[in-house]
């Protein structure tokens, strides 16, 4: 095992939160080199760097490693963008749902809508909606 993934893993709750593998050319001459990697990092307010040199190997077990120790930080950020969304979104509803609600004279308490029994009573009261008697029914 290279140095460089032994210090990652020595650092395992530093690069859990942070680090990623950058690529970077050099010209010499007027020609263009390279790319060169580097592992950049913060370490006390510091931004820090180790050397990866050329080995593409080398940057893939990077990439690897970090990707693998990262992975329960990104999980866990894109749940929380989704139930930020959801919130949101059901926030929204709640809205348009108590205005149309209000419209027609009902409310919502929670999840429960209140106020339909004074509803239907006074829809009895102007005769909007008539009682069915039994003899009343539609022919089949």
């Amino acid at each position: 095992m290279s140095p460089i993934l032994q210090k990652i893993l020595a650092n395992r709750s530093l690069f859990s939160r942070q680090g990623a593998v950058v690529a970077s050319w050099r010209y010499k001459n007027g020609v263009k080199i390279g790319p060169y990697y580097r592992l950049a990092y913060r370490h006390d307010g510091r931004q820090c760097s180790l050397y990866l040199g050329r080995s593409e190997e080398l940057v893939q077990e990077v990439q690897q490693l970090l990707a693998q120790l990262q992975r329960p930080l990104r999980q866990r950020k894109a749940v929380d963008s989704l139930r930020k969304r959801v919130n949101d979104l059901l926030r929204r509803n709640q809205a348009d749902l108590r205005a149309e609600l209000a419209a027609r004279g009902l409310s919502l308490r929670g999840f429960r809508i209140i106020g339909w029994q004074r509803l239907r009573q006074e829809c009895f009261e102007r005769q909007i909606l008539p009682r069915l008697a039994t003899n009343s029914l539609p022919p089949v």
